[in-house]
């Protein structure tokens, strides 16, 4: 492999030669230090930021291609911390979030930076419109229609009868430990 014996950090400007690196590592090497590599990593400009965000013609949705988190949130380091890629948005064109608040995306897209597929709402709010999008206002257990007023995932029947099975199995349970100890 022929690569220069010297050769120029891109942070810094400073010459920087091998120094214990192997030879594909100084190959593909742009950065003289590791303090050099995070700086480069500290996207200070919003532009450069922007640059990794691919609109799906369509949904509308502004799709971010860096890093994502397990929960499928687009993450970056932005002027020195991590962000979740909807909420740097959102601060940085419409102003900050409340403390109490969160912001729900209206397209169900956890990778959407889209500002107009974006809503700050309470996080009961978010949990209610999470589970009506999931389930599409329909119980899970019986597909039925039901209201997610309070949060329910399923419907009364459903949760009902779901309830009915526990406390039987509980009593039964208890009853069997019971004789148990009488014997």
């Amino acid at each position: 492999m022929n690569t220069p014996l010297i050769r120029t950090c891109q942070v810094c400007k400073k010459p920087y030669g091998r120094h214990g690196r192997k030879p594909k590592q100084y190959a593909a090497s742009k950065y003289c230090s590791r303090e050099c590599n995070s700086k480069a990593q500290q996207n200070s400009d919003l532009s450069e930021v922007l640059k990794r965000i691919e609109i799906d013609p369509a949904t509308g949705c502004h799709n971010w291609l860096g890093q994502r988190n397990p929960k499928g949130y687009g993450i970056t380091r932005f002027k020195g911390g991590m962000w979740q890629m909807h909420r740097l948005v959102w601060v940085q064109l419409r102003g900050p979030i409340p403390k109490d608040k969160q912001i729900d995306h209206l397209c169900n897209n956890t990778s959407c930076c889209n500002v107009e597929h974006l809503r700050v709402v309470t996080p009961q709010e978010n949990s209610i419109a999470r589970n009506f999008r999931r389930h599409g206002g329909n119980c899970p257990k019986c597909g039925t229609p039901y209201s997610t007023a309070h949060g329910l995932n399923y419907c009364k029947p459903c949760r009902h009868k779901r309830m009915m099975e526990y406390q039987r199995l509980y009593r039964a349970a208890k009853n069997a430990a019971s004789a148990e100890k009488e014997i």
